[in-house]
């Protein structure tokens, strides 16, 4: 999106072949309990990645640029 490009929204690799694993296989291999599991641990992964960046965007970006991009994503611009 700093770029310029509109953000991805189909979902592909990895995360893709988890969702339709988990939407075609059987109940008892994907159970709701293993899928919370599964992205509890992700999540924790993530969220651990994002605390440990060196960098980081400020805490509040400008408005005007992130108004426009909103458009743009919009297609109202």
């Amino acid at each position: 999106m700093m770029k310029g490009e509109l953000p991805q929204v189909r979902v592909e690799g990895p995360i893709r072949d988890f969702i339709m694993a988990v939407r075609t296989q059987d109940a008892g291999q994907w159970s709701r309990e293993k899928v919370l599991i599964k992205l509890e641990e992700e999540y924790s992964i993530l969220r651990d990645g994002l605390c440990a960046r060196t960098k980081r965007l400020r805490e509040n970006p400008d408005y005007n640029l992130c108004t426009d991009w909103l458009k743009t994503v919009r297609g109202l611009s």
